[in-house]
């Protein structure tokens, strides 16, 4: 699954107040994902990433200059490996595998 859909339906849940649309949103979501996405799309969307405590905060991640990707690319999988990388990142350099 794309993070753009993760992205586009934490944004449909995030304007309603409706308990039933944010429900509704999230379960169409969740039915999408595959199996061994669901736990860290959960992680993602309860902005508690099942790595734990990952060493950079939200300073650290505005401050990173990435350029926009044309077409969303950008896996579930892919966000979850890198986290894994950010989480095992230690000793001499892990900063500058932290900010990027």
């Amino acid at each position: 699954m794309r993070v753009s859909e993760l992205a586009e339906t934490a944004e449909a849940v995030a304007a309603t107040s409706s308990r039933l649309a944010k429900t509704d949103a999230l379960a169409r979501l969740l039915t999408r994902a595959e199996p061994d996405e669901i736990p860290v799309i959960t992680g993602l969307l309860l902005a508690a990433p099942r790595q734990g405590r990952l060493g950079v905060g939200r300073r650290g991640i505005a401050a990173l200059d990435v350029p926009h990707a044309a077409e969303p690319t950008l896996t579930i999988a892919d966000v979850d490996h890198v986290l894994e990388e950010l989480v095992g990142a230690s000793g001499s350099g892990s900063a500058a595998v932290r900010t990027g």
